[in-house]
This record gives structure tokens, C-alpha cells and sequence, in this order.
């Protein structure tokens, strides 16, 4: 509300703008309420939701002045002189007449201030648009957050209150938090998507309404007479959108619901154009559902589109049979997966890995259709190609899952059998990673490539459980057979589980050594992920030679090559080496801060390593270091009011960044943007990217779009730079 107030004094016409069911008139409604007292001759109010023949617009004016002539001229000049704001609620489907009408009363009127919601914008000169989007839903990349972080979330908050005026008693608790999270998440944060959700909680639990969402008629449908029918249900709401739309319209708003998630124009014309609908003609059809509010863009150099999820449901409904339109989008993401592991171990790892975070939703998709379809081989051959996002990016969970999958559903591939053998091997699945790299090699005798890197996991396998002598034996025949195929990736993995072998042998020089080579390889190919476990490996040989100054500054650089690549669970192993080496420095309350959040986190998440031999002895050895070093009393009193555990928090405390590590708002801000609002400002301001801020927060894509968007509103801006330039002048 407190953006609209602000528009309201720089411009004469705000166009509250938004998908049906974001709320635009009550924040309409609010703002205006609470601007009444700057507008001697009041606040007036015209609802166009009944009104269906845009020659009634003015008459609708005119009846709510006390005027009895319909034109609209003559309501103009009979409030000339009026010092007011007007309130047109609910315009998308009369937006040329309401064009006309606002045009006319601006020009009249001096004083008069037009503030207007619809799904669309009326295109009128001077008109300051403000979108209004979902609210913030727990972010899916993060992990699981306890009931008191939940609880802060916009989205958790609005189903909270509604949820108690039919269930008193309702409250997020450890048992309900996860299906909480899904079901907003599952719902967009859509207001009216929440509300209407929350209303069945007189008969149904969070997790039932979660798993009916599919259901959303039945599910997210008023009580008779609570609400305007055109919002008596999500669906009638939608469908009072689709109306309003033109028949080509429609049919993208249909085919474009086989999108799961993000997609860019490429992306939408491969898989919808075709006779119906013409490829060159796509652009223009996009442009009008992004301009009814069907459909959100993120700008950038490569804009992207994507619907929320009712509005996805509802275009799936009208949809029909879709198996060419299903198959030409695996066929588009398929390709993408495999382009992505081509990709990998170069200089666009950082992009590859935005991509393919992004494009997860319809990675599953695609997958689940090849999987499921006839040519089950293609999903396998995906699911080995997505690689890098099981085990480097945080996904060895879901990997798993796709893992068992596609080899039920065809034999398997070498190269499915050594990813699927490095996930268990990292979720310390000993004898199952043995049993499924073995099963690699026999299946790899003409890929030479899966074969060696299924040779070097079974022997870091081994390792791993003191068969040390055997296992450097074969890693290092399987990096010579890399090293003589000009297999650079191949050579640097298996130069680094070489590494890693050493130091948990405790060979400090020769660990150092491979690490060191290892280093080579990535920095000259411009690898980035790789050079992080080295740095990883190299921060753990030093720290265990008690060279912590050099272990430090080892484990600094590869914590920022772990953020940027958002690998969370990458991030807490080096961040635990920082730990270690803040104890060894005397800095005992850091260090104690920094071993509860990373303890928090565990005991929630997945971690690799956990358990292994001189991993797990590290870690209990530094946490009795610690507690006995401050007491027990000291340690419980230093880390009781730790924070919700969460990557975002260990990244902080391992940084030694004080206080959340947040910007101070400026004084021209007046207190204006929230503390988590202030430091996406001065990050906008120092020329991050939304997705750059949001690796830097470690926070989802979506969640900095959602923090970007509202600093924009609430300071009345529309691009970027003005946020930088007010940064900067008021700092």
C-alpha cells in the first residue's frame, strides 16, 4: 500500500496492475483509505466488475457524482474543480472505454487523481503502472525451514490468518511445516489461491489440500455469497481472464501451459509454433499475454516467460490431447540437458548452472515423459547427462530418485551406472556404490571414458574405507588413460579424488601436490566447480598439517566458487573448514556460531560425506575443541539464538559478516525498504544481476525477482539504474 500512496504523489494516474486473484483491489482499496485525507472532496469509488457495455462507463461515473448525464464531458466538468481521487476498480475488460474516460477527466480536472486496477495497463500517457504479484513463498532452493522462519514468509502468513477464522487453533508446526511450504509454493503465493485454500481447513488438513491442488475447482472454491462470483473460484476467475483474450491468445495461453516453469522466446516458439499457431507470430502473441498479466516476463538480455501455476492449470484444461506438443518439449529440453553436459567443465559453468537450475521443472517434465513413453533410452540418456546438477549441484536426492528410475525403465548405460555410483558414493551408500560401479565397468567396454571414472569412484570407494594403496594404484591408471584421451574434465575429477585419497591417508605433500595439478587443469579450461573441491581438498590436507592460515585463505576462495555455483551442499563442507580454522585462531564464539548453524543444517539436510572415516573424526575433534574451549554454559549461551540453520546463514557466519551481514537503509529511504530489500538494493546499486544477488543471498531466482520488483514499486522507479543512482546519492 505504501507504494501506491507514494505513486499516488507523483502521478495523477496509477494503474494497479496484477493476475486475477493477486489482490489489486484490496491494495487499491487500502491505499485509498488511507490517503482520503490528503483529497478534501473525498475518495470515490467505481466497481466496473458487473458492468459489461463500455458505453455505461461514464454513466457509472456520473451516478457516483450525483450527475444525471451519461456523457463523459459533462461528468468531467461537473468535477472540474474537485481536489479527489477516483478508485476504477476492475478495468480489463473495458479497457479502451476506461481509457477514454480516464484521458478525458485528467485533461478536465486538474486536481483529480485517477487509481486504477486491471489486469492490463489502459496505455494512457503519464500512467505510473504498479504490479502487483504473488507474495513470497518459502524458497524451494533453500532448505527446510523450521515453523519460526516459516512463519515470517508473506505467503505462510496470509494462510495463517485466513486458516484461523475457520480452524482457531491453526498455527505451522515441525509437523505441518513441510506440506505448509507446498502448499504455497504449489499455489504461487497467489492471495486468492491462499485465501480459498485456507477456508478449507474446516474439513480438510494442509497436506490433503496440497495433494488436490490438481482438483482446483473443487478445491479453491468459496462458500456461496463469499465472494464475487467472478472470484467465487479460482477457475471462474481464470476464466474470466481467458474471455478476455483473443482466440490466438487462448490457444498460447493453452500450449504454453506444457511449460513447467521458466522458458524464453526460443524455447516457447520451437515447442508451440506450428500450424495453428505461426513461430514469427509468437512475439507478438507473448507480448499480449504479458500484457493481460497471463503471463510474467523477466527481463534481461535473453527475457523469459512463465505462468503461475493455477493459471498454468487452467490453460492445461483447455488443452485437450497434447503428445506432439509433450514431445517437441522433451525433444527441446533433452537437448538441453545434453548441451549442458557438453558445456560443463569450460568457462560457462556458472551460466550452464543458472540454466539448469532454472529449467528444472521442465527437466522433470521432459524426463518423466521419455521415461514413461516408448523410447525410454532417451530419458535414461538424459538422466545421465544431467549429471552436473545431481552431483555438483546439490540434487544427489532427486538424482537418486531419477537414477532408480530410469534404470527400471531400460538397461542401463555405463555412463547412468557411474553418475548413479557417484551419488551414492557421496550419500555414503558404500556397498551400493561398490555394486552399481562395478556393474559400470562391465557395461562401459566401449566407453572408455564411464569406465575410468567408474575405476576411479570404486577406488575412492575403497579408500575411503583404508584399502588406500590399491585404490591410488587405480585412480591414477584410470587419470593416465584421461590424460592420453585429451579428457580434461575426466583427468581433473580423477586427479582431485587422487587428492582427496591422500589426504585421507594423510600424504599432506602428495595430496598438495595432486591438488596443485588438479588447480591446473580447471583455471587453464575455466572451470570453476572441479577448482572448488580441489580448493576444498587442499583447505582439509592444510588444516590437518596445521598450516591454518593457508588452509583459510584456500577455504575462502573455494566458498566463493561454491556460492556462485549455488552448490549449498559444497558450501557447508568448505564452510566447516573455515570453522575449524577459527578455532585454531582463538576465535572460539565465531567458531562455536558457525558449528551450530552447520550442525542445525545437517540434522535437517543432505550432506555428503557426513560420516566418513577422517572426515567424521575431524568434525567430532574441532566440536569438542570448541565446547570445551568456551564451556559448556558459554557454548549453549552463544549459539541458543542461532538463526534457522540455513545455507544463508552459514554462508554469513563463515564470511564473519556481522548482523546478517545487511546493508544500512539510507536516510532518503526513510526506513522505507525492509533490511532483506536494502541489501538487494546495494547489490542492484553495485551491478549484480538478479541472478548474481540471488547467488550471493543464496536465495531462489524467483525470491530476488520478487525483492527487485518491490524496490522498484515502493521507491516509484521502473528501471534498475535509478535504483543504483538513489543508492548511491543517499548513502
Amino acid at each position: 500500500m505504501r507504494e501506491v500512496r507514494t505513486a499516488l504523489g507523483r502521478a495523477r494516474l496509477v494503474s494497479v496492475t496484477g493476475p486475477g486473484g493477486a489482490g489489486k483491489s484490496r491494495v487499491a482499496w487500502e491505499a485509498a483509505r488511507t490517503a482520503g485525507r490528503v483529497f478534501p472532496d473525498g475518495v470515490w469509488y467505481l466497481d466496473l466488475s458487473a458492468v459489461r457495455d463500455p458505453a455505461l462507463v461514464p454513466a457509472t461515473l456520473a451516478a457516483a457524482v450525483g450527475e444525471d448525464g451519461p456523457g463523459v464531458a459533462g461528468v468531467a466538468e461537473r468535477i472540474r474543480n474537485w481536489h479527489a481521487l477516483f478508485v476504477v476498480d476492475n478495468c480489463e475488460h473495458l479497457v479502451a472505454a476506461c481509457s477514454d474516460l480516464v484521458q478525458e477527466v485528467l485533461q478536465t480536472c486538474p486536481q483529480v487523481r485517477m487509481l486504477v486496477t486491471s489486469r492490463e495497463r489502459l496505455g494512457v500517457i503519464g500512467e505510473h503502472v504498479l504490479q502487483v504479484g504473488p507474495l513470497p513463498v518459502p524458497d524451494e532452493d533453500l532448505d527446510p525451514l523450521p515453523p519460526e522462519a516459516l512463519s515470517g514468509v508473506a505467503s505462510v502468513q496470509l494462510l495463517v490468518e485466513r486458516a484461523r477464522a475457520v480452524h482457531a487453533g491453526f498455527a505451522v508446526t515441525a509437523a505441518n511445516a513441510a506440506d505448509v511450504a507446498r502448499l504455497c509454493r504449489n499455489l504461487d503465493g497467489l492471495p486468492l489461491a491462499v485465501e480459498l485454500a485456507a477456508a478449507r481447513l474446516s474439513s480438510m488438513s494442509i497436506g490433503q489440500i496440497a495433494d488436490h491442488l490438481e482438483d482446483q475447482d473443487r478445491i479453491l472454491r468459496a462458500a456461496p455469497r463469499a465472494q464475487p462470483a467472478r472470484q467465487a473460484s479460482l477457475e471462474d476467475t481464470l476464466a474470466w481472464s481467458f474471455r478476455l483474450c483473443s482466440p490466438e491468445e487462448r490457444r498460447l495461453w493453452a500450449m504454453a501451459s506444457v511449460f513447467a516453469g521458466w522458458a524464453d522466446l526460443e524455447a516457447v516458439q520451437v515447442v508451440c509454433g506450428g500450424p495453428d499457431l505461426a513461430a514469427a507470430d509468437l512475439p507478438d502473441v507473448l507480448d499480449g499475454l504479458v500484457g493481460k498479466s497471463i503471463v510474467v516476463c523477466e527481463q534481461g538480455d535473453r527475457p523469459r516467460f512463465r505462468m503461475l501455476s493455477a493459471i498454468r492449470r487452467y490453460g492445461r484444461s483447455r488443452l485437450g490431447r497434447h503428445d506432439l506438443l509433450a514431445e517437441r518439449h522433451a525433444q527441446h529440453y533433452e537437448g538441453l540437458a545434453t548441451r549442458a553436459a557438453e558445456r560443463w567443465f569450460g568457462p560457462d559453468q556458472v551460466a550452464v548452472s543458472a540454466e539448469l537450475r532454472s529449467s528444472l521443472p521442465d527437466l522433470r517434465v521432459a524426463l518423466d515423459h521419455l521415461l514413461s513413453g516408448s523410447e525410454p533410452e532417451r530419458g535414461l540418456a538424459m538422466a545421465a547427462a544431467l549429471w552436473p546438477l545431481w552431483v555438483c549441484l546439490g540434487r544427489q536426492r532427486e538424482g537418486e530418485i531419477w537414477m532408480a528410475r530410469a534404470r527400471a525403465a531400460a538397461p542401463p548405460t555405463g555412463r547412468l551406472l557411474w553418475v548413479h555410483g557417484w551419488i551414492q558414493l557421496t550419500a555414503e551408500q558404500l556397498a551400493s556404490a561398490r555394486e552399481t560401479l562395478r556393474y559400470a565397468q562391465r557395461q562401459a567396454a566401449a566407453d572408455l571414458a564411464a569406465r575410468d571414472l567408474a575405476g576411479a569412484l570404486l577406488a575412492a570407494a575403497d579408500a575411503f574405507e583404508g584399502s588406500f594403496d590399491d585404490a591410488i594404484r587405480r585412480c591414477r591408471a584410470a587419470a593416465g588413460s584421461r590424460e592420453a584421451a585429451g579428457d580434461q574434465a575426466g583427468l581433473a575429477i580423477m586427479v582431485m579424488l587422487l587428492a582427496e585419497i591422500h589426504t585421507a591417508r594423510g600424504d599432506i605433500e602428495e595430496a598438495l601436490r595432486c591438488c596443485a595439478e588438479a588447480e591446473r587443469v580447471c583455471r587453464s579450461a575455466g572451470e570453476l566447480w572441479c577448482l572448488s573441491c580441489v580448493l576444498w581438498v587442499r583447505s582439509l590436507a592444510l588444516c590437518l598439517s596445521d598450516r591454518y592460515a593457508d588452509a583459510e585463505q584456500a577455504a575462502r576462495e573455494g566458498l566463493e566458487l561454491k556460492l556462485a555455483l549455488a552448490d549449498g551442499a559444497g558450501i557447508v563442507l568448505v564452510a566447516e573448514v573455515l570453522c575449524w580454522t577459527r578455532a585454531a585462531g582463538g576465535k572460539l564464539t565465531e567458531a562455536a556460531k558457525l558449528y551450530a548453524a552447520i550442525q542445525r543444517r545437517s540434522g535437517r539436510s543432505f550432506v555428503p560425506l557426513q560420516d566418513f572415516g577422517y572426515l567424521a573424526t575431524q568434525r567430532a575433534l574441532w566440536g569438542k575443541r570448541i565446547v570445551d574451549g568456551l564451556g559448556r554454559a558459554r557454548y549453549e549461551s552463544v549459539t541458543g539464538g542461532g538463526g534457522a540453520g540455513g545455507v544463508a546463514e552459514i554462508v554469513r557466519l563463515a564470511r564473519g559478516e556481522p548482523d546478517g551481514g545487511r546493508a544500512t537503509v539510507p536516510a532518503a529511504g526513510d526506513g522505507l525498504l525492509t533490511p532483506r530489500e536494502a541489501e538487494v538494493a546495494a547489490l542492484v546499486a553495485a551491478g549484480l544481476s538478479n541472478r548474481a544477488v540471488s547467488a550471493r543471498l543464496v536465495i531462489s531466482l524467483r525470491t530476488a525477482e520478487v525483492h527487485v520488483g518491490r524496490i522498484l514499486a515502493k521507491l516509484g522507479f521502473s528501471h534498475r539504474a535509478q535504483i543504483a543512482a538513489w543508492w548511491h546519492e543517499s548513502a
